[in-house]
Parts: structure tokens; C-alpha cells; sequence
């Protein structure tokens, strides 16, 4: 089952509950708000590039991302993360705070996966208009989760890289996640400039293990971007350039009992 709790500014709240004893357990993968449409975050600097993970399907949304999600957008902006472009695309402004609850579980999940997973989640989006040739978005989110019974404690297991660290006695894992990103875009004529930012950060420990094992990851990421608009949005055309940089490291101790680390 999981258990969410939406809210929109401080007006409306709404409550709902989903079986998910079927569907996979997505421990591995920290989502960067609650179950929000793929085009709120797509913009995000931090979204992978030439990363293919290995991501399995998921349960729809609650009633309330349907009621209260905004209508989707596509731009070089939203579709193509090109801060260059949202002074061109911005919307009214908008704030939604998020809480959720969440425990999965079941048979149906990947070899890496733990076997029950419970997350409580925070997040913030709000994006504005900046006077009259500008506008900002930004996004804070804070993840807490417990992991029972994995054979992995990095980031993500299943990513698209076949260098995977993984343990042979499965533990239990707490994990805490926290990401902060924002963008701001300017116009002048039909020339728009911008820029995108972002930075998150793991901490994953076992708990209770007979190795116990620890892991960080941090990862900061920018765009700069321009855009040439002809036409009042018909047609644009823009560049930008993305920097990511990620260091993730895993450490392995013995305290009590003799273990084994081998590279393969």
C-alpha cells in the first residue's frame, strides 16, 4: 500500500491510498517529488543525460496529481531543459507542497531491490513570473527511507552501467536524500538567456548489518543556455550547454566479524 498527502498552497488537501502489492519496489530509485508529471522535472540540470536506467513501470498517480497538476507543457524550457528559453514559457505563478508517506512491497521487484521499502517525502516546486521579461523556478525536496533486506547500497543499482557494488548477506539500509535545484530566464527582444542549477545529496547506511557498509553521493549539475524566438513562440531555435558531476563512495568495515571484498 502506499499512503500520500498532497497540498497546493495552503487551500486543498486530499488523501488516497493505492495497492501496490504487485508492483515494483522502487527503493533505488529517489524520486524528485510525489508522483509529479515527467515535464515538472524534466527541466531539472540534475535530469540524466545518456544515463538509460533500468526503470520498471510503476503505479498511476493519486486522484489528486490528476485534480491538481497544471496543465502539462512542452518548450525548449520544459521538454529540452534549455534555461534559455523560460522567459519564453512561463506560466503563472504557481507553489505546491508536498508530503507523502509511502511503504511498498511485494514479489514482483529486480534482483537488487530490498524487499520492503518505507519513504516519507518533502518537496516544494513554485515558479514565477520575474517582471515583465523573466521568470524563475525552483525545487526543494528531502526524502527519508528505510529499506529492508537489500543486496545494494549505491545510488542506482540498476542504472545503465554494469559496475555495480552489491553484498551476498542482504541488510537493511536507511537512506536520506536532499536535492536543491532552480532556474532563471531573461528576454530582451526575441533573444532569451539563462541559467540552471542544482545540487543533491545521499546518505545511505546499513543498519544492524554484520558488515556494516556506508555510502555518499553528491551530485552538482549547471546549464547556461540561449534562445532566438521568431515569431512570438512559432518557431525558436537555442543551444545550451550541461555540466554534471557526481561522486559516489562506499565504504566497507569489520568491526566484529571477518568479510570479503572482491573486484570484479
Amino acid at each position: 500500500m502506499r499512503w500520500a498527502v498532497s497540498t497546493v498552497g495552503t487551500m486543498l488537501a486530499f488523501i488516497a491510498a493505492i495497492d501496490l502489492s504487485a508492483q515494483q519496489s522502487q527503493a533505488s530509485a529517489i524520486s524528485v517529488s510525489v508522483d509529479k508529471p515527467a515535464w515538472t522535472h524534466t527541466w531539472s540540470s540534475l535530469t540524466p543525460i545518456g544515463d538509460l536506467a533500468r526503470t520498471p513501470p510503476i503505479a498511476p498517480g493519486t486522484l489528486s496529481d490528476v485534480i491538481l497538476s497544471p496543465e502539462p507543457q512542452i518548450g525548449l524550457f520544459w521538454t529540452a531543459a534549455n534555461p534559455g528559453a523560460l522567459a519564453f514559457e512561463r506560466l503563472r505563478a504557481r507553489t505546491e507542497f508536498d508530503l507523502a508517506v509511502k511503504h511498498e512491497s511485494g514479489e514482483y521487484r529486480r534482483p537488487l531491490d530490498p524487499v520492503e521499502v518505507t519513504d516519507l517525502d518533502l518537496s516544494a516546486l513554485s515558479w514565477m513570473p520575474l517582471g515583465k521579461n523573466g521568470a524563475v523556478i525552483g525545487r526543494v525536496v528531502f526524502d527519508q527511507q528505510l529499506s529492508k533486506r537489500s543486496r545494494s547500497n549505491m545510488f542506482e543499482p540498476h542504472g545503465s552501467s554494469p559496475f555495480v557494488v552489491t553484498d551476498t548477506t542482504p541488510s537493511d539500509f536507511s537512506r536520506i536524500f536532499a536535492r536543491i535545484e532552480g532556474a532563471t530566464g531573461w528576454r530582451a527582444g526575441g533573444w532569451g538567456a539563462g541559467l540552471s542549477v542544482g545540487y543533491d545529496a545521499v546518505d545511505n547506511r546499513t543498519r544492524s548489518a554484520p558488515v556494516p557498509t556506508n555510502g555518499q553521493v553528491a551530485r552538482p549539475a549547471a546549464v547556461v543556455g540561449l534562445t532566438r524566438d521568431f515569431g512570438s513562440g512559432a518557431i525558436q531555435i537555442g543551444i545550451h550547454g550541461r555540466w554534471q558531476g557526481q561522486v559516489e563512495t562506499i565504504t566497507v568495515s569489520s568491526p566484529q566479524n571477518p568479510g570479503l571484498v572482491e573486484q570484479l
